[in-house]
């Protein structure tokens, strides 16, 4: 009779992952009146060296990227009120700038209504000394373009 002998050999593996995390926040406030602030988290996070025996592969996450996560995600939060204050502080100063031009420019119309009869006295009589109506149109024409570019002056 013959005996047969089997030996079960248990093979233990250790994984040799080394802890790296990475957690980035971006943002990107745009001042002006139609900026959308963005914020974003980007977490990745490797699992350790001391992994679950149990598991296929390695499932075990650090404390360390987890706080990191969540250190990243407050980051983000908080640059998104940032972007959001620089958005509602441009739209607010843009708002101001366009009510004080548009202050500006009727304030200038008012004063040259207030001063159109003064003006029309004192080039009447100049007007009357041309000798013929074309120069009477030419510098009207002329009054009119300049009346025409004088908007354009606070464009710059």
């Amino acid at each position: 009779a013959s005996t047969a002998t089997s030996t079960a050999t248990t093979a233990t593996a250790t994984p040799t992952a080394t802890p790296t995390t990475t957690a980035t926040a971006t943002v990107t406030p745009t001042p002006t009146a139609t900026a959308s602030p963005t914020a974003t988290a980007t977490i990745t996070a490797t699992p350790t060296a001391t992994c679950c025996y149990y598991c296929s592969y390695c499932c075990c996450y650090t404390a360390a990227a987890t706080a990191a996560a969540a250190t990243a995600i407050a980051a983000a939060t908080a640059a998104t009120a940032v972007a959001a204050t620089a958005t509602a502080t441009a739209a607010t100063a843009t708002t101001s700038t366009t009510a004080t031009l548009l202050l500006l420019l009727l304030l200038l119309l008012l004063l040259l209504l207030l001063l159109l009869p003064l003006l029309l006295r004192l080039l009447l009589p100049l007007l009357l000394l041309l000798p013929t109506t074309y120069c009477y149109c030419c510098l009207l024409l002329l009054l009119l373009l300049l009346l025409l570019l004088l908007p354009t002056a606070y464009c710059y």
